[in-house]
């Protein structure tokens, strides 16, 4: 990661921006060695309030992982069929990132679908 690795352009923007209204956690199938070199590398602590990591739940599906860990309305944006399913499965909003690992028809459940980062600051139900 330290060698190839880099945030999308203009990530730190928006979560910045974000970050002033809503808690914002990641859910990755990851190991928490993994997410914890993510996190020094590119300082995301910053912006982000918990890290709900795979190995911490025996990775089940991340659709299990919101729903016994988040007790309130979110909103889930990801790149993956696994991310959109998170929203479907929970009866939350979700977006699809069409950028990133993506494949187009992964995003056929999702509520919306962006094209870049920056594209979040533009959904109305967000009220930025």
């Amino acid at each position: 990661m330290p060698k190839y690795g880099k945030l999308f352009e203009n990530t730190e923007d928006v979560l910045k921006i974000l970050n002033k209204k809503y808690s914002i956690f990641i859910c990755s199938s990851c190991t928490k060695a993994y997410i914890n070199i993510a996190r020094e590398i590119y300082n995301l602590d910053r912006y982000i309030e918990s890290y709900l990591v795979g190995e911490d739940f025996s990775y089940k599906e991340k659709y299990q992982i919101l729903y016994e860990s988040i007790n309130d309305d979110f909103i889930m944006i990801g790149d993956r069929l696994s991310d959109i399913m998170v929203g479907f499965k929970n009866n939350q909003i979700s977006i699809f990132a069409n950028y990133g690992y993506s494949k187009e028809n992964e995003g056929e459940l999702s509520d919306y679908k962006i094209e870049k980062i920056e594209d979040i600051l533009k959904i109305k139900v967000l009220s930025l």
